[in-house]
């Protein structure tokens, strides 16, 4: 699956919305759990520069457990940077899902889900994905995705 980062946005056609109960929640989760790591890893690292009677095996521990409070940090700021992205926006040139643009090459075509009528069935070559659609979106989904002759009856 090659994808690209959604960067221009000049042939957009349609953009479904995050929810601002979503966001929220994801930023008070990881931005939460974030602040715990980082006051971890501040406070295994002073620990570290500050005693000096410390043997080396004890340093390597304290070091290795502040790089893994360290590494835990980057996965939630990079885990919080995805959930930000817009969950599916459709292009003239290309479909793209949590920000990575597909061309419309992969795309065998898209249709409503046969047993959850909001929600929008994207059929590749061998998979597929569904997408939860607002009731209020699905006319401008639906017609833009006809337009662009990927519509499945």
């Amino acid at each position: 699956m090659v994808g690209t980062s959604v960067s221009d946005e000049a042939d957009l056609l349609v953009s479904i919305p995050r929810p601002h109960w979503k966001t929220i929640r994801c930023v008070l989760v990881f931005g939460f759990s974030l602040m715990i790591s980082l006051t971890a890893a501040f406070l295994v690292s002073n620990d570290l520069l500050s005693e000096r009677a410390m043997t080396a095996a004890q340093r390597v521990l304290l070091l290795g457990l502040a790089g893994m409070f360290g590494f835990n940090a980057l996965i939630k700021v990079w885990l919080l940077s995805l959930s930000q992205k817009l969950p599916l926006q459709i292009f003239k040139s290309g479909i793209a899902f949590q920000g990575v643009k597909m061309p419309w090459g992969t795309v065998e075509g898209c249709l409503w889900a046969r047993y959850s009528p909001a929600s929008l069935e994207i059929r590749f070559h061998r998979r597929r994905h569904y997408f939860m659609v607002p009731m209020d979106q699905r006319a401008a989904v639906e017609a833009a995705l006809r337009d662009l002759g990927k519509w499945q009856c």
